[in-house]
């Protein structure tokens, strides 16, 4: 697996090295993000002492999320057979 995504990290810190040891099987690779709340990144410490080693961390800038994006376009489906068209009404 090249890379892992955690939505939050674990209060456990041999399950946060379970989940990121997954990059690196068989000698390979890879990368390991992890996203964390203001709760969940005072687990942060432990891990680190846990692993032996710092993490590096990056804050977001949350005006860059909020896009806006241009309404989509809809789609329409093409129409099959020969027959009339119904429309409504009564019969």
């Amino acid at each position: 697996m090249t890379h892992v995504f955690n939505y939050d990290l674990p209060d456990d810190c041999e399950d946060y090295v379970h989940r990121i040891g997954r990059t690196g099987r068989a000698g390979a690779s890879g990368h390991s993000i992890s996203l964390a709340c203001e709760e969940y990144a005072l687990n942060l410490p432990a891990i680190e002492t846990y692993i032996g080693h710092s993490i590096p961390v990056s804050k977001y800038n949350p005006d860059a999320l909020m896009t806006d994006l241009p309404k989509p376009l809809r789609l329409t489906r093409p129409r099959t057979g020969n027959g009339p068209r119904r429309t409504g009404g009564s019969a």
